[in-house]
């Protein structure tokens, strides 16, 4: 992919960032313990914070720097997509032309997510153990009705009624004009604001950026013989700093969006009053976060001598509430800064650029009325196993569910993954994963953990393109920072 992506996806995570609401766990590879931002499974499975798994023996686990980011979506499963990105193409078919971009973007989501993990510690008391994480994350759900997929890729042509030809200086109407002639032009003349609604028919965009603060607490129990008994339950504090969301269909367009407005100096007034007075609990509005809410996760797992164990959790019970403003028609504006001239098309690092741009009120709204919505966390459940033969080797897997409408890992989805422990050091794991009507992915990992306890790590989403020359997906989860002290 080409490098303007990764940096889009990093502007993205870091220009507003403050992980969402419903937490992408796409890093899920079946394994009992995931390669970042676990901290021994908070947040998947509670549970898994007093089990010893592949490390043995812990004691507490220290660190940071860990994270994701990902873009997903069928669009990438073609080869020709990325011949069109690397820009490989054959002579025969060439550069494409706006209405083969139209007709390869229309009616396909693409799904762009981001997450880094700050600080986190999980300490083990005997048989109970408790875990805390920092965790900041955005995402971003595209989808495109056939004539907004011919915004982007024509530079919104179609938003004006005349334009201007950018070598002869001529003005011509967009109706007699060729754009397969590649002639430069400039926006000229608004086509008018009703036209906007009908070329957003079929379109979903949606934005979302939180931070969060998850603490748990989980517990050990000996059962009968070998077999043990693991319980946890996990509790997360969400403050938002911006959400996005606009649908459009039958000549409507509904919208709603919330974005904070920061640490204001009537918030750090507001901060002297308080501690002249007393703490109360609305310290969290000095913030000024456009949301908040919680969420709560729980789980168990039966364990057998270390050795084999099955695992269920269901996590992300809870809802964020945002203040913002809704949007209708009547708010509807041309966002001339994302829009209209021959720069802004057909080019892939145009398009994406301008997908981009539009994840945000101010690129298609005037004003909008006050409101407050409560949005669902769509919890998540889980089922996992994994059997250990050798104490070299691990087979895992997993099957999880959420309802559709999640903006993270919606529908059901499923995976097997063998692990290796090559050396005493390295680890590395090779899965498969599939969600619902969707492609399937090889997942690989490698870890590295030294003897003083520090450890990294990469995983990459899939694999399968080293020999498919495509993939659906373009994902990597990274673990730059963590030490884990070993029982002594």
């Amino acid at each position: 992919m080409r490098p303007f992506l990764v940096i889009s996806l990093l502007g993205l995570c870091f220009s507003e960032v403050e992980a969402w609401a419903q937490l992408d766990r796409s890093h899920i590879v079946s394994s009992p313990f995931v390669l970042s931002s676990d901290y021994r499974a908070l947040g998947f499975n509670p549970s898994l914070m007093t089990l010893e798994g592949w490390n043995g023996g812990h004691r507490k686990t220290r660190g940071g720097l860990e994270g994701g980011l990902s873009i997903k979506s069928d669009f990438l499963n073609n080869d020709e997509v990325w011949r069109q990105f690397f820009g490989t193409s054959s002579e025969d078919v060439g550069r494409w032309t706006a209405a083969e971009w139209s007709a390869a973007l229309a009616e396909e989501q693409l799904e762009i997510s981001g997450a880094f993990l700050t600080a986190a510690f999980s300490h083990k008391l005997g048989t109970w153990a408790v875990s805390y994480a920092n965790r900041r994350g955005s995402q971003a759900e595209i989808e495109l009705g056939e004539r907004t997929a011919k915004l982007f890729a024509d530079g919104g042509l179609d938003l004006y009624s005349d334009i201007q030809l950018v070598e002869s200086g001529e003005v011509v109407s967009v109706a007699d004009y060729d754009f397969s002639l590649g002639d430069a032009w400039t926006g000229l003349t608004l086509a008018g604001e009703e036209t906007l609604a009908n070329l957003l028919d079929g379109t979903r965009l949606r934005y979302q950026s939180v931070r969060s603060h998850d603490v748990g607490i989980s517990k050990s129990w000996n059962g009968i013989g070998d077999w043990q008994l693991h319980t946890g339950i996990g509790g997360r504090l969400l403050l938002g700093s911006s959400y996005f969301e606009l649908e459009g269909g039958d000549g409507e367009v509904t919208a709603f969006a919330a974005k904070s407005g920061g640490l204001a100096w009537n918030q750090l007034q507001a901060l002297h009053g308080m501690l002249s007075s007393g703490w109360t609990f609305d310290v969290v509005d000095l913030l000024n976060p456009a949301g908040k809410g919680w969420g709560m996760d729980v789980g168990a797992t039966l364990a057998h001598d270390n050795r084999a164990w099955v695992s269920a959790s269901l996590v992300d019970v809870g809802w964020m509430e945002w203040e913002g403003a809704t949007y209708d028609v009547n708010d509807l504006h041309v966002g001339t800064s994302n829009w209209g001239s021959s720069d802004a098309a057909v080019d892939p690092d145009q398009w994406v650029s301008g997908a981009l741009q539009s994840l945000s009120p101010d690129a298609w709204f005037t004003a909008g009325d006050t409101a407050i919505r409560r949005v669902a966390n769509r919890p998540l459940f889980s089922l996992g196993g994994a059997w250990m033969p050798a104490r070299a080797i691990v087979f895992a897997g997993h099957a999880t569910i959420r309802n559709r409408e999640a903006l993270a890992m919606g529908g059901a989805s499923g995976g097997l993954a063998l692990g290796v422990r090559l050396t005493q050091a390295l680890t590395a794991e090779l899965g498969v994963q599939r969600m619902s009507n969707d492609a399937m992915r090889i997942p690989a990992s490698l870890r590295l953990s030294m003897s003083r306890g520090w450890q990294t790590g990469v995983r990459v989403g899939d694999i399968s393109a080293f020999w498919k020359g495509s993939q659906p997906e373009v994902a990597a989860q990274f673990c730059f920072l963590r030490y884990q002290f070993s029982e002594r």
